[in-house]
């Protein structure tokens, strides 16, 4: 009878293969996600001694990753020798070992743990690493002859799936920690030596306009208008780019921010749009919160922007921020009358690149709300959009309340 197959879902991206060394699973200080596995096995099963044991052929010892109850000095020393290892035998055979009296068993009634360790009863189940290959053993122990129950026999496998759910969730968080770090790495390099090009091509194609417009006839000048719009764009997305690589590999010195002082920052800003569109802003009274200022400043910024962007044709642009708190969030809300964003729409406005409406009806990059939502998100924040009573957009924010 074999022990249960651990029952891991397949990630979503190919785990790189690691030693137990890069794992910190062996010659690593103790963790508590394995001591609670162990104390769990001590607790339920009932037993003086329970360990997961790594066994390493080649150095010739088994090395306890966790172990409790364990005599001196194999405690301190988390290792033992393979002539003291019932442990190698469940990794060899890739099956439970179950022993009622180790004193009258066969395979193991010479090894040294019997002497050494008082090993007299063991149950011992395979645990894995991330590419299935079995490592070692979860394991209980007794000092005294016991029949094991196949109720201990069930729980102890479905244990040891855990200890292995917990070695294969380390491979994935390393894997993704690196897939991350190699992804920022690649968008600031995209961002960074992409500037320079498009900068180049839109000064020549700036140049070849304003001779177009002297000599050249009207379908060529509009070829040209229709380029300077497209490196544009270009010039915007690598900018949203590089503005998101700063938020997400950037160390941000929080602490107490005005919000009063950063919604009026924002306002100035950009006072340009609002005064050719005649928008009218307002801000009720607001409160300090726990966050970066300079990241805070743009988050409004963008916001307010939006508001102003995507207002009605033939009304006049109102906006208004207000502010309300409770013991740990203060939640401000923005209120605009533009055109609104349709609820099945709101599930993806967030997300980077994505547009509810064409460029020829509204410019930008689609990297603002994703922007937005990486802010708040680094605040430990929530962002939301709701209808306005007029048909608007209510964007809230809510952000932890400076603690004073």
């Amino acid at each position: 009878m074999t022990a249960t197959a651990a029952s891991s879902s397949t990630p979503h991206f190919a785990l790189r293969c690691r030693s137990l060394s890069d794992l910190s699973i062996v010659d690593s200080p103790p963790e508590k996600d394995f001591d609670n596995l162990t104390r769990l096995v001590q607790e339920v099963v009932n037993v003086p001694v329970a360990l997961v044991s790594i066994v390493q052929e080649d150095q010739d010892r088994q090395y306890f990753k966790s172990q409790q109850g364990l005599p001196e000095p194999w405690a301190t020393l988390r290792q033992t020798p393979l002539s003291h290892s019932f442990c190698q035998h469940v990794t060899r055979c890739d099956e439970m070992l179950v022993i009622h009296n180790a004193l009258e068993h066969e395979l193991v009634s010479d090894n040294l743990a019997v002497r050494d360790l008082g090993v007299v009863a063991y149950l011992g189940m395979p645990i894995y690493s991330p590419e299935r290959v079995c490592v070692g053993a979860l394991c209980a122990i007794d000092v005294q002859p016991r029949r094991w129950s196949a109720t201990e026999i069930q729980v102890m496998g479905s244990i040891a799936d855990c200890v292995s759910e917990a070695i294969l969730l380390r491979a994935a968080i390393r894997t993704a920690t690196e897939l991350h770090a190699e992804q920022q790495a690649f968008t600031y390099a995209l961002s960074h030596d992409l500037k320079s090009p498009v900068v180049s091509l839109k000064s020549l194609l700036e140049e070849m306009e304003t001779e177009c417009r002297e000599t050249g006839g009207d379908p060529e000048c509009e070829l040209l208008r229709l380029s300077l719009d497209l490196v544009g764009r270009m010039q915007s997305q690598i900018g949203g780019l590089s503005e998101f690589h700063r938020l997400a590999d950037g160390q941000h010195a929080f602490g107490s921010v005005d919000l009063e002082k950063v919604v009026f920052q924002a306002m100035v800003s950009l006072k340009n749009p609002i005064h050719e569109c005649r928008a009218e802003v307002s801000v009720g009274s607001m409160t300090q919160v726990y966050g970066v200022e300079s990241l805070l400043g743009s988050l409004f910024q963008n916001l307010i922007e939006n508001s102003i962007k995507y207002r009605r044709a033939d009304v006049r642009p109102r906006i208004r921020v207000e502010c309300e708190s409770n013991e740990e969030y203060v939640a401000v809300r923005l209120i605009d009358n533009g055109i609104g964003i349709p609820v099945e729409a709101r599930g993806k406005i967030f997300k980077m690149f994505e547009r509810l409406h064409s460029r020829v009806d509204y410019e930008g990059s689609g990297i603002g709300l994703a922007i937005c939502k990486r802010i708040v998100d680094l605040h430990h924040g929530e962002i939301d959009v709701e209808s306005a009573p007029d048909g608007g957009t209510v964007v809230v924010v809510r952000l932890p309340r400076l603690q004073r």
